[in-house]
Formats: structure tokens, sequence, C-alpha cells
């Protein structure tokens, strides 16, 4: 069977609604042009809901099976990130944790013999966390309005941005509560050092997460 445009944009009308994500959207639409190629009849609407009955249990199956799929990559992507964040302490990536540390150790002497500024300390912590979210939700807008759609990575991604956010957020807050209710400043060092050491990692694990070619299993 040859669709016509008007057929094609047809199907991709019944089907836009019933699925939330593009990844699902195009294999749901890509299963039915080839069920509808096999088939030698007329074409009609309801022939392809039966097809999307038949082989795929429905429109509401379809839901189901999104909301399985998200819940795999979900944990999938998490379980990713841990690792890249784990490989950093691993070689070669060691290599860089030991320079942070390094350069973490040499300030906090330097701010134990001298007047330290972690002012300019704070500001890269908070702006390492800061871009990645920002990098990500506006990756996720521009997607969205690109495909008119949500990828069915992206609540993955999100939860990375919304923890980025709120340990750059802490680092901030910390700095000024700490100004405020005159923290001691050893305390307040060695604090501000390990949010930038940690800021490190993130934002190096993030770089290696993302770039990777990972592969959403839509079944």
């Amino acid at each position: 069977m040859i669709l016509t445009a008007q057929q094609n944009q047809k199907i991709k009308d019944y089907i836009f609604d019933a699925t939330k994500y593009k990844e699902t959207y195009h294999e749901v639409y890509d299963h039915i042009l080839n069920a509808l190629t096999d088939l030698d009849e007329v074409y009609s609407i309801e022939l392809v809901t039966k097809i999307v009955n038949d082989d795929l249990g429905g429109l509401k199956e379809i839901k189901k099976q999104e909301e399985l799929y998200q819940k795999q990559v979900n944990k999938r992507y998490t379980g990713l990130f841990r690792l890249e964040i784990v490989n950093t302490f691993k070689w070669p990536g060691i290599l860089n944790n030991l320079t942070i540390l390094a350069l973490c150790i040499c300030f906090y002497y330097t701010g134990k013999s001298a007047p330290f500024n972690m002012q300019p300390m704070t500001v890269a912590t908070f702006a390492c966390f800061m871009m990645v979210s920002i990098y990500i939700f506006t990756k996720i807008m521009m997607n969205k309005t690109k495909n008119r759609k949500y990828s069915i990575m992206d609540n993955s991604l999100r939860n990375l941005a919304f923890t980025g956010f709120f340990i750059g957020n802490f680092a901030l807050l910390f700095f000024t509560i700490g100004n405020l209710i005159d923290l001691n400043r050893d305390t307040m060092l060695i604090a501000m050092l390990l949010l930038y050491f940690f800021s490190s990692v993130y934002i190096r694990a993030f770089i290696k997460f993302y770039n990777q070619q990972i592969k959403i299993l839509i079944a």
C-alpha cells in the first residue's frame, strides 16, 4: 500500500496525542507504515486503528509502555552518571582529581596563613553547577520546540539539572549565611573547598556522560 501525503498526515495526527515522547511517536508511526506497506487493502483510519490495537495493544497500552520505558531510561541514566562520577576516581580520571585536590590544599594552607577571599571560589562553584542546569533546560526546550514533544530522556536530564541547581544554590547560600552569622572562617574554607572539588567532579562527569551515544530501548 502506497500512502498519500494526506494519509500520512492523518496517521501522524491520530497517534500524536496518544504518545508523550518523540521516540515513542516515531516508533509507533514507523510500525504503522511498515504494517500498511505489507497489506493489500484500501487505506482507512479504521485499518490504522486495527493495527494499533492488534499489534500494540491500543493507545492506552502505548501510554503504559511509555511509562515503563521512562522508568527504565531514568534508572539507566542515573546509573551511568554515577558510574562517570566513580570513573573520575579511576585511572586516568584520577589525575584530574588529584590536581584539583592539590590546588584545594594549597588554597587551604594559603587561607590559614593569610586572609583568603572565598567569594571568587564561591562564584566559580555556583557557575559550574548553573552552567550545567542552564544548558540542560535550554536543550530540552529547544528540542521541545523543534519536535513538539519531549524526549524520553528529558526527565533524567532534568533530574541532573535540578541536582546541580540545588547544590550550586546551596554553595551560594552557605557562603552568604556563613558571613551573616560570622561562621568560623576555617570551617567555611574547608566546606567551600569541598564544594569546589565536587563541582569539578560533577561537571567533568556530566560532560562525559552527556557525550555518550546512549541507546534508548524502545520495544
